[in-house]
């Protein structure tokens, strides 16, 4: 019997010991009877400055988490353990907090309270992957909800499960009406053609989906019918083992661009064609500088001659004709 004893003693001081939370038996009192060495780990605090102490009087516990700690021990008090796991804020040795989860409960002896279990998990790295995540969503909320440009995103299946407000100003839907459409219903025919070849394309060539992304020029159908073009920024959404999982993209209205690209494609037609015309004048004028030289010298010739014959001959007809054709020129 006692050496059944001794051993369930050394397995649950191995546990003890080496558990990855911080274990403190507590008196009725409040006094530390106990404490595991990963108080050393999370608080800096060795073993033996813990010991014999009183926990409330430690100044670990930040004092904004009272009544935590009161609804804590409420719940404890009444079902012999805590209902739900705590969060607090304990104070290191250098200053600074530590977030952790507490785990409370009563060892009872003949009836009676005599000591407390507590069991504090240290949560640091989840509460600031956890802040860092919510401030993350913030500034993506803040620019998606501030944003010209329309930012959504896509399942796989086609679905848009976010859409800016934006959405209504660029096509005029709400962004409630938008997120039961289907990228079908807002692109013209030919544009999703393009866009649903571009995209397999991409998800066949690439080995790497996180880095699969389009910028594609596409013409959307507005709510009250009308067409605008628009460039679509597009890149896929991939799970922790790779795979696509959605599309983000960003839509930028891109109409008056579109209709200046146009004006300047046909004022850049116009100017070809007059220098064209212009070039056709210049030679035409060329022409007839070169005609006009040798006729200046036959209607001299032929004024010379018409003095010399005699009127109402049939050569001085000839004459005051070839003279009349090269005035004309």
């Amino acid at each position: 019997m006692e050496h059944r004893l001794r051993e369930s003693e050394e397995k649950y001081r191995a546990i003890f010991e080496n558990g990855n939370d911080i274990i403190a038996y507590v008196d009725k009192r409040g006094k530390v009877l106990d404490v595991n060495k990963r108080v050393e780990d999370v608080l800096g605090y060795q073993r033996e400055e813990i010991l014999g102490k009183n926990f409330a009087h430690l100044g670990l516990l930040d004092l904004k988490d009272t009544p935590k700690i009161v609804k804590l021990f409420i719940d404890t008090i009444r079902g012999g353990q805590a209902k739900e796991l705590v969060e607090l804020k304990l104070k290191h040795k250098k200053g600074h907090w530590v977030s952790v989860e507490v785990n409370t409960q009563f060892i009872k002896e003949n009836g009676k309270v005599e000591r407390v279990v507590n069991i504090f998990r240290d949560i640091t790295e989840r509460k600031q992957a956890e802040e860092e995540l919510s401030a993350s969503e913030k500034r993506f909320r803040f620019l998606s909800e501030n944003a010209s440009d329309i930012i959504y995103t896509l399942d796989m299946n086609g679905h848009y499960t976010y859409v800016s407000p934006s959405v209504e100003k660029l096509l005029g839907y709400s962004v409630q009406e938008a997120l039961t459409l289907r990228p079908q219903d807002i692109l013209t025919p030919e544009s999703y053609q393009r866009q649903f070849a571009a995209l397999n394309k991409a998800l066949q060539e690439s080995a790497d989906y996180s880095s699969v992304s389009q910028i594609l020029e596409l013409e959307l159908i507005r709510k009250d019918g009308s067409i605008i073009w628009s460039e679509i920024n597009a890149r896929l959404i991939t799970n922790d083992a790779g795979a696509p999982v959605g599309i983000l993209g960003v839509v930028r209205d891109i109409t008056e661009r579109k209709q200046a690209e146009e004006e300047l494609k046909a004022s850049h037609a116009q100017l070809i064609q007059s220098e064209k015309m212009a070039a056709v004048g210049q030679l035409a004028a060329g022409v007839a500088h070169e005609i006009n030289n040798p006729l200046g010298t036959i209607l001299g010739f032929t004024q010379l001659l018409l003095e010399q014959v005699p009127k109402h001959t049939a050569a001085h007809a000839d004459l005051k004709k070839i003279e009349s054709a090269a005035r004309r020129c």
